[in-house]
C-alpha cells in the first residue's frame, strides 16, 4: 500500500505568522490534506497521515522514516547554509522520536545529508528565488529507494520539466 505522510508548513497558512499550537487549523494544506484522506478512505491501498502534528513518522520495513514541512528551520543566510541548523536539529528530533531518515522540504533546495534529506521545488527558480539570491536550481524532487536490509540508496533527482541551467556569459 502506498503510505502518504501529510505534513503542513507555512505556505498554505491562514494567518500572517506561523501558530504554532493551531498550526494545522490555520493551514489550508492540513484542509486539503483532510479532503484526500476522506477520498480516498474506502482505498485500501491508500493511506494518508494527515495529522494536526506537524511531524509526521511512517515505518518501512525495519526503518522508521520522519517527515517534516521544514519551515521551522532558520538559518538567517549563513555560510554553512541549511545543512547545520538542520543538523542540530536532527538530534532533538531524534529524543523524541528515532527516525532512521528525517525529510524536510521548505527550503526549494534538493540536498542529501545522509540521514537527512532536502526535498528540491516542483516550481524551480522564481522571482522570489533570485530575489533572495539563491542559486539557480531546475524544478525537481529528490527520490530515493529504501532496501530492506541496507536502507537508503539509488539517491537521483526527478525533473519535473525539460529546464537547463541559465548559460553564463563572460561579456
Amino acid at each position: 500500500s502506498l503510505s502518504v505522510p501529510w505534513s503542513y508548513g507555512n505556505h498554505g497558512r491562514t494567518t500572517a505568522r506561523s501558530q504554532i499550537s493551531t498550526g494545522a487549523e490555520n493551514s489550508y494544506e492540513w484542509l486539503l490534506g483532510r479532503m484526500l484522506e476522506q477520498d480516498f478512505a474506502h482505498d485500501r491501498r491508500v493511506a494518508f497521515d494527515v495529522t494536526p502534528c506537524p511531524h509526521q513518522y511512517v515505518e518501512a520495513y525495519d526503518f522508521v522514516l520522519h517527515f517534516h514541512h521544514g519551515d521551522s528551520l532558520k538559518y538567517g543566510g549563513g555560510v554553512g547554509g541549511l545543512g547545520v541548523p538542520l543538523l542540530k536539529a536532527v538530534p532533538a528530533w531524534d529524543d523524541v522520536r528515532y527516525a532512521h531518515y528525517h525529510h524536510v522540504g521548505h527550503w526549494h533546495q534538493l540536498r542529501d545529508y545522509g540521514r537527512v534529506m532536502v526535498n528540491g521545488s516542483l516550481i524551480g527558480f522564481g522571482p522570489y528565488s533570485q530575489w533572495i539570491r539563491a542559486s539557480f536550481e531546475a524544478p525537481q524532487q529528490l527520490f530515493y529507494l529504501l532496501d530492506s536490509q541496507r536502507g537508503k540508496c539509488h539517491v537521483t533527482p526527478l525533473w519535473v520539466r525539460e529546464q537547463a541551467q541559465p548559460k553564463r556569459s563572460r561579456a
